[in-house]
């Protein structure tokens, strides 16, 4: 499971965020297991004052993009 609270999961769970890849993990839809793993501990990290180059930031904000994309896609194909 990914490394995120039951209201953080039952707010994705219920956007249509969450999936599980062929391997039966937890993943957000549209990202492999290691990419998700990745985008959630980036978004959800919990510790302050840590510091985020721009090379980071850049890549998670294609993460998301493209997490964002599948899940629009899974929603309007009625999934």
């Amino acid at each position: 499971m990914l490394a995120i609270n039951e209201t953080e999961r039952a707010k994705l769970s219920a956007s249509h965020a969450l999936t599980t890849d062929s391997e039966g993990r937890e993943v957000l839809v549209g990202l492999d297991h290691e990419e998700s793993l990745h985008y959630v501990e980036y978004c959800y990290a919990r510790i302050p004052g840590s510091h985020r180059s721009s090379d980071t930031s850049n890549h998670y904000i294609l993460l998301g993009q493209k997490h964002e994309q599948a899940r629009l896609a899974l929603i309007a194909g009625g999934g």
